[in-house]
């Protein structure tokens, strides 16, 4: 197994390599899970809003346009309702506190300092609410991975599939595939082939990972489709489990 495993994480370090040796030559830091916000040419910003975003996103839809702000460098159009939502503030006086970050971006941009200000807020927010941010906030994000694919992100226009009026049953499709591939992660606990179980594991939890915790926002089905295939292989795993189990539970066959 532990062959097998080093064979594997090997071969991915090297086809996975180029990117962090790029992103060193031309950033000075290697950005291994490019986890932080970039501008719309790609340079990377600093880090404190992110870490701010992560004790409030939810990845519900919306979130991302606070993101958008900094991407194109634009300043928080603060004075329209609705852009500093209750979600981003648990009381009054943090809610004064944050409008001041804002206010002192929009003037300045993401200095340095502006972007302490906001590491700063994230960890006064995570000491207040731990649970908030490492469990509940992670689970609704992952909840937004696996869910159906917004209207806005797939929003086709197919009449022999009858999209976009039965578009909401294309989830049912995709959740009888999740509960198959929980089926076959468990069938092959006791298969020959248990002992390919964590390499397959691995791409699927780390996806999960990468999208729970450390992007916070824009988390729709469509940043599974690395691991879909693996998802599907599983659900084919799990198809055989279950009819192998009716067989022999079924006389005569």
């Amino acid at each position: 197994k532990l062959i097998l495993a080093f064979t594997y994480l090997g071969v991915a370090a090297v086809v996975f390599s180029p990117w962090p040796i790029r992103n060193l030559v031309r950033f000075g830091r290697p950005y291994f899970a490019a986890t932080t916000l970039r501008t719309a040419v790609g340079t990377p910003l600093r880090t404190g809003p992110i870490d701010w975003m992560r004790t409030w996103a939810d990845s519900a839809p919306g979130d991302a346009f606070y993101e958008l702000y900094l991407v194109y460098q634009h300043p928080f159009e603060i004075e329209h309702p609705g852009v500093i939502q209750p979600k981003l503030y648990d009381s009054e006086d943090e809610k004064q506190q944050l409008l001041s970050i804002i206010t002192d971006y929009n003037r300045d941009g993401l200095t340095e300092q502006v972007s302490r200000r906001f590491h700063d807020l994230a960890i006064e927010r995570f000491k207040r609410h731990p649970v908030r941010t490492l469990v509940r906030l992670p689970l609704l994000r992952l909840f937004h991975l696996f869910g159906a694919v917004p209207q806005y992100e797939m929003p086709m226009k197919v009449p022999w599939l009858g999209l976009p009026r039965l578009r909401p049953l294309l989830w049912s499709v995709d959740a009888v595939v999740y509960l198959l591939a929980l089926v076959g992660m468990v069938a092959m606990r006791s298969s020959p082939r248990a002992r390919l179980l964590p390499v397959m594991l691995l791409p699927i939890v780390l996806r999960c990972g990468l999208y729970a915790f450390a992007i916070p926002q824009i988390t729709t089905q469509r940043y599974l489709v690395e691991a879909f295939p693996l998802l599907a292989l599983f659900a084919a795993f799990g198809a055989v489990a279950l009819n192998e189990r009716m067989r022999t539970r079924t006389p005569g066959c």
